[in-house]
């Protein structure tokens, strides 16, 4: 069943009043839940304690999965070992035949019986002993490998913010994961404007990961200081790289044509945008990211006439995509959405994206305020220990969109 979501001023009055009576101040202990970071209030001395504090952790688990992946791989191959000395081998004692016993010819009923076969050494093969398994039943070495995934995301992140972090004792970060520090502060300029030093820099990178993963973030974070000919440059190199970062990248100029009246334009990239193919693991749709746009823009008009051609068109909007949506309503209102409006997203990964998208949005239409409460609700969300989300990615995430907010 198609679920249509309208923008009349109807709608928006009674969901105006729906939430201002129902609206009560929250506890203290929820507010500010005690011996979180952050949790009196989000500042780059806090959130770069957070980042030193789960870097720390994260290389701890590294190096324990290593350390314990060694180990049962060295027990592996002790029981490899010990199968192939107890099989017979080419030195081994003769069998000693009873009845009907294969003899060499020479011998009667009863007598020793050696086979004049050479013996063949069995060989066993080491990759049929069951591998090594950790509490919960996974490889140890596929745990290695998941630790040192997050890392290099959460490294970049660090460095993006300048931050610094100390590793776990025995801890020795892969090329990756230094190649993403030296990547990550690049994005580290400050109030400054991006050099065409820095452009440079960031294209000049080896892994094609990192590289795209740099310029997108140049675009993201700094559009602003940035010139049209350093903007073009960074774009024309993320197409040839990466489709889904360089629409990532265009995402994040919509919001800043509305607000300087460039509705033209605005309109071109709309359409750029909505017909761009969206990546399999981002929560909310195109859709719901333009309407959203055009919605805290306070053209909210715009942004339900928009949606309803998508949906005359045959298109839907999912349950996320609508309740992002609302929030953005609310922000267009002039109020921060309330706690309760971001509970009932599918997933917490939903909910840590709405967080962040409307930080997004925010810092790009200069509603910093707006900006700093999203971010500042997301770091005290991922601390939280009901929630189920990574959480080095989860802070890699929210690290990839602090700069110039905090």
């Amino acid at each position: 069943m198609k679920v249509l979501f309208t923008y009349t001023p109807r709608v928006l009055v009674l969901a105006s009043l729906f939430l201002s009576g129902c609206a009560a101040k929250n506890p203290e202990w929820l507010r500010s839940p005690s011996g979180a970071y952050c949790a009196s209030g989000l500042s780059g001395s806090c959130l770069k304690a957070l980042a030193a504090n789960i870097y720390t952790d994260a290389t701890a688990k590294q190096v324990a999965a290593q350390a314990a992946s060694a180990a049962k791989l060295s027990g592996t191959a002790t029981k490899v070992a010990q199968v192939a000395s107890a099989s017979p081998g080419a030195g081994s004692e003769a069998v000693k035949g009873g009845e009907g016993a294969v003899s060499n010819g020479t011998g009667g009923e009863g007598a020793e019986s050696v086979s004049d076969k050479p013996a063949v050494e069995k060989v066993v093969d080491a990759s049929a002993v069951e591998p090594a398994k950790d509490a919960d039943g996974s490889n140890f070495t596929t745990a290695a490998a998941k630790f040192d995934g997050s890392i290099p995301k959460l490294v970049f992140g660090i460095a993006a913010i300048g931050a610094t972090a100390a590793s776990a004792d025995g801890y020795t970060p892969t090329d990756k994961a230094i190649q993403s520090k030296e990547a990550g502060a690049i994005l580290n300029v400050g109030s400054g404007p991006v050099s065409h030093a820095q452009v440079a820099q960031a294209g000049k990178i080896s892994d094609k990961e990192l590289r795209a993963d740099a310029l997108s973030g140049l675009i993201s974070l700094h559009a602003r200081s940035m010139s049209e000919d350093q903007i073009n440059t960074v774009l024309n190199e993320l197409y040839s790289l990466d489709k889904a970062k360089y629409a990532n990248a265009l995402i994040v100029k919509l919001p800043g044509l509305l607000k300087s009246g460039d509705l033209e334009r605005a309109s071109a990239l709309r359409g750029v945008l909505l017909a761009s193919k969206s990546e399999t693991d981002r929560p909310f749709s195109m859709l719901a990211f333009v309407a959203s746009c055009y919605t805290m823009a306070g053209m909210k008009q715009d942004a339900g006439a928009i949606v309803q051609d998508f949906l005359e068109d045959g298109g839907e909007l999912s349950i996320d995509d609508q309740k992002l949506i609302t929030l953005a309503i609310s922000v267009s209102n002039g109020s921060y959405p309330m706690m309760q409006e971001f509970y009932d997203f599918k997933s917490d990964e939903a909910r840590l994206s709405a967080y962040l998208t409307i930080a997004v949005i925010a810092r790009q239409l200069d509603n910093l305020k707006v900006a700093h409460r999203a971010v500042a609700d997301a770091v005290k969300f991922i601390q939280k220990a009901a929630v189920k989300v990574d959480r080095e990615k989860a802070l890699s995430q929210i690290l990839a969109v602090s700069p110039g907010i905090i």
